[in-house]
C-alpha cells in the first residue's frame, strides 16, 4: 500500500528538527535550529507559537515539570520553562568541547538519562561529531567519536539498544546498552543508505519495535524491520526530511518535519512546501510515549 504524506502546517522552517510530543500537555514541540527557535504546535488546531534564543537550538526533551523542557543549545544543555520564559538556566556547558562544534540531536532513555550528539557547525563533513550522555547522578560521559553529523539518537523501549545515525556517511549504528544503563558496547552497522536513497536523519520507534527514519535529500521516510531492512517507504513533498515522531492522545499520528536549506532553485520549484510540517496518513501504526529526563532539584 502506498502511504500518503500530506501537509499539516506551513511553517517554512529553515531547519525544522527535534520533534517531541508532550503527552501531558498534548502539544508538539520542535526546533528551527539555525533560527534559534523553539516552536510549540497544536496539531489539531494547526496553530503554533515560538520562543527565540541566543544560540542555535538542536533539540528539546520532556521533563517531569509541566511546561519545563531541557534544551540542547549550541554550547550546552539548559532548562527552559514556558511559564517563566525569561529564566533560562544552564545545566551543563562542557560538551561539545570543540569550539567549532554544536549540539545536534538527543533523546531520553527509560531511566531518564540524556543521550546526545555533536557536529562540526563549520564543516559538517569533518569527523568531529561525538556521542555523549548526561545524567544528574553520573554527569557527562563521551562514548564515541569520529562522526560527521550525529542524528537520532534513539533508545529501544526496553533500554537494551541505542541507535545513532552518522548522517553524511549514510550509516545507522546500533549499540548494546550495558545493564548499568550508562555504558555502550558492541557497535555494529544496523542499516546503510546510499546517496540516492538519502541520508538518515531523525528517527523514532513505533510500538511494534520497528524503526522509522527520515531521509535528508531522499524526500521520504522509511520503516525498518528488526534486521535493518526497509519494509515501507513513504514519499514526502520536501527534499530534505529531517525528523518524525508519533503524536496525539493515542500516539497514532505520524508527524514529519523538513528543511529549506541546501536546496537549489530547481529544488525549490520541485518542493514548494519544503520547510512545512507533514503528516503520514493510514500507516496503521502507533508510537510509544517519549521518556522524561530525570530532573535534579538543584537545576530548578
Amino acid at each position: 500500500m502506498n502511504l500518503i504524506c500530506r501537509k499539516l502546517l506551513d511553517l517554512k522552517t529553515d531547519l525544522g528538527e527535534g520533534l517531541l510530543w508532550d503527552a501531558e500537555r498534548e502539544r508538539l514541540l520542535m526546533t528551527d535550529i539555525v533560527n534559534c527557535r523553539l516552536l510549540e504546535i497544536n496539531i489539531d488546531e494547526r496553530v503554533s507559537r515560538f520562543w527565540v534564543f541566543d544560540e542555535p537550538l538542536g533539540w528539546v526533551l520532556n521533563t517531569t515539570h509541566r511546561g519545563g523542557y531541557l534544551l540542547g543549545l549550541s554550547s550546552g544543555i539548559a532548562y527552559f520553562n514556558i511559564y517563566q520564559p525569561s529564566q533560562l538556566q544552564w545545566i551543563n556547558r562542557d560538551f561539545p568541547s570543540n569550539p567549532s562544534c554544536r549540539l545536534n540531536d538527543a533523546c531520553a532513555d527509560p531511566q531518564g538519562n540524556i543521550w546526545f550528539g555533536s557536529m562540526d557547525s563549520l564543516n559538517p563533513y569533518a569527523n568531529n561529531g561525538q556521542l555523549a550522555s548526561f545524567s544528574p547522578t553520573d554527569g557527562l560521559h563521551v562514548h564515541d567519536d569520529q562522526f560527521t553529523v550525529t542524528n537520532g539518537p534513539v533508545v529501544s523501549a526496553d533500554g537494551q539498544y541505542l541507535y545513532l545515525n552518522d548522517t553524511l556517511r549514510g550509516t545507522v549504528y546500533r549499540y548494546q546498552v550495558l545493564p548499568n544503563g550508562l555504558e555502550l558496547s558492541n557497535r555494529e552497522v544496523f542499516a546503510q543508505f546510499d546517496i540516492l536513497q538519502g541520508c538518515p536523519d531523525g528517527m523514532c520507534f513505533d510500538a511494534q519495535g520497528f524503526l522509522w527514519v527520515a531521509l535528508w535529500g531522499g524526500a521520504s521516510v522509511v520503516q525498518l524491520d528488526r534486521m535493518g531492512s526497509v519494509i515501507r517507504q513513504v514519499s514526502v513533498p520536501a527534499k530534505n526530511v529531517t525528523n518524525l515522531c508519533f503524536c496525539g492522545p493515542n500516539m497514532d499520528r505520524l508527524i514529519v518535519s523538513s528543511s529549506t536549506i541546501d536546496m537549489s532553485e530547481l529544488d525549490h520549484d520541485q518542493y514548494p512546501n519544503a520547510g512545512s510540517l507533514f503528516e503520514v496518513v493510514d500507516h496503521e501504526c502507533s508510537g510509544i510515549v517519549m521518556n522524561n529526563v530525570i530532573m535534579d532539584s538543584l537545576w530548578t
